[in-house]
């Protein structure tokens, strides 16, 4: 067994992407498609939700992004990088998806373009569909390592409600390992 919280969540990351990964494609639509349906419940009492653009293997959002974006209630992350060299995310109110985002630099993805879409402050955002590798009963998640979601939550205000979303196969029994920084959600809507 690993010594370190962090030698813990990278063997948890390998495991979980391994997971991820071999999801049989039927069992990745269902999920979407519950997905759809549990959060159909739930947007029309938020303003601007955040939502993300998948990547590798995370559950699919794309027809969700899209309601959202008719709704007017589509916000996106982008990572911009601050003078000391490191990257936070930033959010876009994102209204035509098809014509508003670009790939970005530095990893396999789409992200608002600055140009086309207007920043958020993040008091705006009541709602937030949180990525991740794996999550727990406690409510918190296991990300890619980096840390932009849990600095972002930390800036959030009390009333915004912070939702994991992904597979019910990437909930773990055991506690998640834990380090001070790690950000808990409001819920999980896992399917």
């Amino acid at each position: 067994m690993p010594d370190s919280i962090e030698e813990q969540k990278w063997q948890l990351r390998r495991e979980m992407r391994s997971l991820r990964r071999d999801l049989p494609q039927e069992r990745r639509d269902q999920a979407a498609n519950i997905l759809i349906d549990r959060l159909a419940e739930i947007v029309s009492n938020h303003s601007y939700i955040l939502s993300f653009m998948p990547i590798g293997y995370e559950i699919d959002v794309f027809w969700i992004n899209l309601e959202l974006a008719l709704w007017g209630q589509l916000a996106l992350p982008r990572m911009a990088e601050t003078a000391d060299g490191k990257r936070t995310l930033h959010c876009f109110h994102v209204e035509q998806p098809w014509s508003q985002l670009e790939e970005c630099e530095w990893q396999p993805m789409y992200e608002p373009n600055p140009a086309l879409c207007d920043k958020l402050d993040p008091k705006e955002i009541s709602l937030v569909l949180v990525p991740g590798l794996a999550f727990d009963g406690t409510c918190h998640r296991l990300g890619y390592g980096k840390g932009y979601y849990d600095h972002f939550l930390s800036t959030l205000t009390k009333d915004t409600l912070c939702l994991g979303v992904g597979y019910q196969e990437l909930f773990v029994e055991t506690p998640l390992p834990l380090e001070p920084h790690d950000w808990p959600l409001d819920g999980l809507l896992l399917t």
